[in-house]
């Protein structure tokens, strides 16, 4: 099932994990949907064992495809990244996830102006999707 990590990936990503084991924030990681080659899937499989040893969780959203509706075929840009067809569908779905299964405040509608950056990135971001959807 598990394929080793190489030596830079395991000490860097041990790293990351010290630094977030050094926080006082909840930290979830999150795998993205991908066409992944055997060796890739084994290494997420490592990732997965290490993160839940460590006590952190990981939302793997290969799992979630058909939730998604995810089309590999219509939803990829190429075989490692989505495109914005793709993107909406996780961004909407790991809203939902999030908020179901984490205390994550819903920011949409707060008109107290630190989000304000978030607004304008989101409008520039519906602006461009307009012809994708």
């Amino acid at each position: 099932d598990g394929v080793a990590l190489d030596p830079y990936e395991e000490d860097v990503f041990q790293s990351l994990l010290d630094y977030c084991d050094s926080k006082d924030v909840k930290c979830v990681f999150v795998n993205y949907p991908a066409l992944q080659s055997a060796l890739e899937n084994g290494k997420i499989n490592t990732v997965a064992t290490i993160l839940r040893d460590r006590g952190y969780d990981l939302i793997d959203l290969d799992k979630y495809t058909d939730d998604m509706n995810f089309d590999f075929k219509t939803d990829m840009k190429d075989y490692q990244h989505v495109n914005i067809r793709g993107a909406v569908k996780i961004t909407r779905f790991l809203s939902d996830y999030l908020a179901s299964n984490y205390n994550v405040a819903d920011r949409r509608g707060d008109n107290s102006g630190k989000y304000d950056a978030w607004y304008l990135d989101y409008k520039s971001f519906a602006k461009e999707a307009e012809g994708y959807l």
